[in-house]
């Protein structure tokens, strides 16, 4: 390589000399004039295009045999002073490019590729540590070491993706914010504590002016709701995902195997679903019902389902909302676990524990429901729409279980999804956020590392067929699409669509889709600031109290519940009860 551009730059200072030797006509000076441009501009490419790799010596032999080999004209003089600068930008990092996966199988992705901001300096390699939530891929040091080859190559970085596993993230979370633990980049939602760091000054502040010069591409794909809805008090400290789904649905995925066994085919009640469980724990050895854990419950499909309740962003304030999307009068709202319709719930809770759905340990299991379902220990699950992903691992575990997604709430409406569900801020203590924010940016804008990052590798985690759409690859269950990403998720059509094999989840969520609705109160976001000793003071009661109530392990629920809002009172409910409806009368009467 150094041979070849030493080359190069001689050639030019020659052509240059060639120029001058012909001096004394008005053409001949034109024709220098020409060359000299020629030369300085074909010097300047050349060197541009070589890395940090090439070494000290290259570069200063290019210096060398330009200005030796050009003789002493005007013309010649420019020419070996381009060369030299030339060299010398040899030293700063030159940009690569994202390897084209996706982007060249349709000139429709073509448009979605990742163009390094102007004016910035990456000639310093950084280091980026970033944090989500979940379970961690087996693969992932696999997909990584390819992540880190195109990340070096474009923004001089590397990223190590740490994982808070559901058991241990509730614990874990604030504690590395606060720690001044090496963090450069953290998941954060709605429900992941994204108002309440950003209150304590966690996360970084994202302004316009920061915004568009590290995140210009982002921009351009990005919708502007989202960056509206994650916005708080003026201020905006996180990037949302870029698709709006279903708000917090849960289902329930069960052994269809073990219900065709039984006979039982329909299954679209909570009633109904009681008698799965009765017949698994009657008949199956070693299989629970549920395998219960104080990470998830049946909150979602036992209570607010079927009592239509819509929560307010952020809190656990909520109204009964019956589908209709205009804003509720504040008497209507109330903190969600002290409501008359939560007592029924908890019994229900009470009755399935005494049952024996679930083990009596639940409460302390740091097991996850979705590994015991898919090893065969559970027969069933309830969480969101990744219940397909746990669905296809337990038909690849065993080739004789199957699963079944149910609604046993069937025709409920359903809200229409924040983006701030699933986000990603960069650490108030980062060392670098300038380029975790050009990370921010690559991912939300280039299609191809999108895809490697969030996908896998081609042909192994995820395949592209014949068709031009995305399948499961033969190690998909290595390394699911987007584990744990959901904060970087792209507008579905802006990407390849699921192929056939995935058709089932597909139909299941478009069903689902025709009940959903956008209610008015989407647009209000309580700033909690104001009362943020108080709200810290009764989530850790939240924590403390309600997964004892769903998992049934209190035999007076009533003394219990009483209990719970005695405390939330004195540490301050009533106080943020008081402020929530001061903030959300002004902001009603914006309408």
């Amino acid at each position: 390589m150094k041979i070849r551009i030493t080359a190069l730059l001689i050639m030019a200072a020659m052509l240059l000399s060639l120029g001058a030797a012909c001096g004394g006509q008005q053409g001949a000076q034109t024709t220098a004039a020409a060359q000299t441009t020629a030369a300085a501009t074909t010097a300047a490419t050349t060197a541009a295009a070589a890395k940090a790799a090439e070494t000290t010596a290259a570069k200063a032999e290019a210096t060398t045999a330009a200005t030796t080999a050009a003789p002493k004209t005007t013309a010649a003089t420019t020419a070996a002073a381009a060369a030299t600068t030339a060299a010398k930008a040899a030293d700063a990092v030159q940009p690569g490019a994202v390897p084209a996966i996706i982007s060249s199988i349709d000139p429709k992705y073509a448009e979605f590729k990742y163009v390094l901001p102007g004016g910035i300096d990456i000639s310093k390699e950084v280091a980026l540590t970033m944090y989500v939530l979940g379970d961690m891929p087996s693969d992932l040091d696999l997909v990584y070491g390819e992540v880190n080859k195109t990340l070096k190559d474009v923004l001089n970085a590397t990223v190590t993706c740490k994982y808070l596993s559901w058991g241990e993230w509730s614990e874990k979370y604030s504690l590395i914010l606060a720690s001044g633990e090496d963090v450069d980049l953290m998941f954060t939602a709605d429900w992941a504590r994204y108002s309440t760091e950003s209150a304590k000054g966690a996360f970084y502040e994202l302004t316009d002016d920061f915004v568009q010069k590290y995140m210009p591409n982002m921009l351009k794909t990005q919708d502007p709701v989202a960056l509206k809805q994650a916005t708080i008090n003026g201020k905006l400290y996180a990037i949302p995902k870029n698709t709006a789904g279903l708000e917090g649905e849960n289902w329930v995925m069960i052994r269809k195997d073990l219900a065709d066994k039984y006979g039982m085919s329909n299954i679209d009640s909570i009633e109904k679903l009681e008698e799965y469980f009765l017949a698994v724990l009657e008949n199956e050895s070693g299989i629970l019902p549920y395998a219960a854990s104080q990470g998830g419950g049946f909150g979602s499909t036992a209570w607010r389902q079927p009592q239509r309740l819509t929560y307010l962003t952020n809190i656990d304030w909520c109204y009964q909302s019956r589908g209709t999307t205009d804003a509720p009068d504040f008497s209507e709202i109330t903190y969600a676990y002290f409501r008359d319709d939560a007592m029924p719930y908890y019994e229900l809770m009470r009755k399935w524990e005494e049952l024996g759905f679930w083990s009596k340990n639940a409460i302390s299991n740091k097991d996850q429901t979705r590994d015991s379902f898919e090893n065969g220990k559970s027969a069933s699950l309830t969480w969101n729409a990744t219940i397909f992903a746990a669905g296809r691992n337990l038909r690849k575990n065993n080739p004789d279980w199957d699963f079944m997604a149910l609604d046993i709430n069937p025709g409920t409406p359903r809200r229409q999804a924040l983006y701030t569900n699933d986000a990603i801020a960069i650490a108030d203590a980062s060392a670098n956020p300038e380029r975790a924010a050009m990370f921010i940016d690559l991912v939300k804008s280039d299609i191809d590392f999108y895809f490697q990052i969030c996908g896998g590798i081609k042909d192994k985690h995820y395949i592209i067929d014949q068709d031009g759409k995305r399948d499961l690859g033969p190690d998909s269950d290595k390394y699911p699409w987007t584990p744990s990403l959901w904060c970087f998720n792209w507008n579905d059509k802006n990407i390849p669509r699921y192929a056939a094999a995935l058709a089932e989840e597909v139909a299941f969520i478009e069903e689902q889709a025709k009940y959903i609705f956008a209610p008015d109160i989407t647009a209000f976001r309580f700033d909690i600031e104001p009362i943020k000793n108080e709200m810290a003071a009764v989530n850790a009661l939240r924590d403390e109290y309600r997964p004892m109530l769903e998992l049934g392990m209190n035999a007076d629920i009533a003394k219990t519940v009483a209990e719970w809002k005695q405390k939330a009172e004195a540490a301050g409910l009533n106080a943020i009860h008081s402020e929530l409806e001061r903030q959300y009368n002004a902001w009603k009467s914006t309408l």
